[in-house]
């Protein structure tokens, strides 16, 4: 509330799909980095749960459009 923020306006980006699941319910737009800490069975359960995959390559593609 103190920003006025909506939680569909947040971008959060983060390599621990744990992290990302915790706050998916509260309607934040989840992004997952590959090159991080996760693995092909984490990256696979991401998409199933709606969580777009980012990688070094396509970082700014996948997020210009979202942004302010």
């Amino acid at each position: 509330d103190k920003f006025k923020t909506k939680p569909k306006d947040i971008l959060f980006v983060d390599d621990l799909l744990a992290h990302l699941l915790n706050v998916k319910p509260l309607g934040i737009n989840c992004f997952l980095a590959t090159w991080g800490f996760n693995n092909e069975k984490q990256r696979k359960e991401a998409q199933e749960k709606g969580i777009i995959l980012l990688s070094q390559d396509n970082f700014y593609d996948m997020l210009k459009d979202r942004l302010i």
